[in-house]
């Protein structure tokens, strides 16, 4: 499947011979079967390779128990510079798609207990986000889960109660 998503033979051979190459393989697969458009699979690969490369690097493997693995990975991304060949500028695509990268794992049973929380139930204000988006635009649920990140965190700052938005805090 790696091959669907890049023409640069030397991406090819360096994501197989990287650290879970095989395992960035099969979640490649299970990308490009979900629908996910190449440039959004092509991004999450990328979050699952820099998650393999620092999961080596710190002497963890990808396929032991990785629940706080995740956290000490977001901490990571907050110290810019160490990785050289990976970017932390965008921390919550990253962290999104190595949460599908593990979540994967755990279905095809490489990992045992789930890597992450169960998700947490969408706020009514999201759940309706979600159904427009799907009936006036077509949407699709891989899309949906990327906004609904961005969504979180936003509501997050903002509460739930659009009533007491203001374009100020909007800004």
């Amino acid at each position: 499947m790696l091959i669907d998503l890049f023409e640069s033979a030397s991406r090819i051979q360096a994501l197989r011979e990287g650290p879970s190459g095989t395992l960035l393989e099969a979640f490649a697969h299970a990308l490009v079967r979900s629908g996910y458009a190449p440039l959004t699979a092509r991004r999450h690969l990328r979050s699952a390779e820099h998650f393999a490369h620092w999961a080596e690097r710190a002497g963890m493997p990808v396929t032991g128990r990785i629940g706080p693995a995740l956290e000490r990975f977001r901490r990571h991304l907050q110290r810019v510079g160490r990785c050289r060949h990976f970017g932390h500028t965008f921390r919550l695509q990253i962290l999104h798609g190595v949460r599908l990268f593990l979540e994967h794992l755990h279905d095809v049973g490489v990992i045992e207990a789930p890597a992450v929380e169960p998700p947490i139930p969408a706020s009514p204000l999201i759940s309706g986000f979600s159904q427009w988006m799907r009936q006036q635009r077509g949407t699709c649920t891989s899309t949906l889960s990327i906004y609904e990140a961005h969504i979180r965190e936003l509501l997050g700052r903002l509460g739930d109660e659009p009533g007491r938005w203001t374009a100020r805090c909007l800004r």
